[in-house]
């Protein structure tokens, strides 16, 4: 109920037996605003960037992909540290799908931000994301002072139903079987005969990054996390966890069920991490699900890609000053 309806009149008389006639009874405390409606997810143009590092709780369409992203700034900030971005190719074929987490907050981490979408635009239309993670990290080595990121990454091929996913020092996505099981699918940061492999943007120009690939058909889920939500504590200090995550999406997706739509997956976590930590967010929290669709590319959109792709070369163009 809105403030304004709500009339208090104080020459109005009590009834029987409560207070006397000329005073009038405490008013009740307004209910609690109803929380606005979600909006359902757009379908995302083609060659274009969605994302950023503000607050959000929606989703997008693409070839292949439903996508729901909710991200919340440390103690309500406007901008917070963790990024996450989507993409859509030139002809609506590759999807990337992006959550970082950038050491700052404020301005700087809102300038990261834009670069991180260049870098996006300028890869959007490369299958293989370890290109991609590797420009990232050539980004953050050549900025000056202790500045780093960890990076989950995700790139879906719709004509083969393919998800390739590359990390970068970041809690590692989650994949749901065929079996209804949530299993991690990239491991940690490893030494390979003398190679750095997969550690933190910016801790050495020498990283080298893998990537999985796995089978991702119509109704496979798969989630990705910042560290906001892996670390988030109880008022006695315990941390949520991967096994409380995994718990989290047991419920909201158990055994083979049919899979619910990335909005309920998301909706389940939020609402396990706000019983856990009482409501009290003391670091940036970035939940993004994504599940397969059977929703083409249009022709149309394969007939225009050669343009698009001219277009985003043309652009980008000038950004390769910057990134190198």
């Amino acid at each position: 109920m809105d403030d304004a309806t709500i009339e208090f009149d104080g020459s109005a008389s009590a009834p029987a037996g409560g207070d006397p006639p000329g005073v009038s009874a405490p008013p009740e405390p307004p209910s609690p605003p109803e929380p606005p409606e979600l909006l359902d997810p757009a379908r995302m143009p083609c060659s274009e960037v969605w994302g950023g590092n503000r607050e959000v709780d929606r989703g997008v369409v693409t070839a292949g992909l439903d996508v729901w992203v909710w991200s919340r700034p440390a103690q309500d900030a406007g901008r917070g540290g963790d990024i996450h971005y989507v993409s859509s190719c030139a002809s609506g074929r590759v999807t990337r799908l992006l959550v970082a987490d950038v050491s700052g907050h404020g301005d700087v981490v809102a300038a990261e931000a834009e670069r991180l979408r260049d870098l996006m635009r300028r890869f959007v239309n490369f299958v293989d994301p370890t290109r991609f993670v590797r420009a990232m990290n050539r980004r953050f080595a050549a900025l000056e002072g202790d500045r780093f990121a960890t990076a989950a990454v995700g790139t879906f091929f719709a004509p083969g139903r393919e998800l390739s996913l590359c990390n970068a020092g970041h809690p590692p996505p989650v994949v749901r079987r065929p079996t209804g099981a949530w299993e991690t699918v990239v491991d940690h940061a490893v030494r390979d005969g003398g190679t750095l492999r997969d550690l933190p943007l910016g801790v050495s120009r020498e990283v080298e990054y893998r990537q999985v690939r796995v089978d991702f058909g119509p109704g496979d889920l798969a989630i990705m996390v910042s560290d906001g939500v892996l670390e988030a504590r109880s008022p006695d200090g315990a941390m949520f966890g991967i096994e409380r995550l995994l718990a989290a999406l047991d419920r909201a997706a158990p055994g083979e069920c049919e899979a619910p739509e990335p909005r309920a997956i998301v909706a389940a976590v939020r609402e396990g991490l706000l019983d856990w930590t009482r409501s009290r967010f003391t670091d940036d929290t970035t939940v993004l699900v994504f599940r397969g669709n059977a929703v083409p590319s249009t022709v149309f959109d394969t007939l225009v890609a050669p343009f698009r792709v001219l277009g985003n070369y043309v652009s980008t163009r000038r950004l390769d000053a910057r990134i190198r």
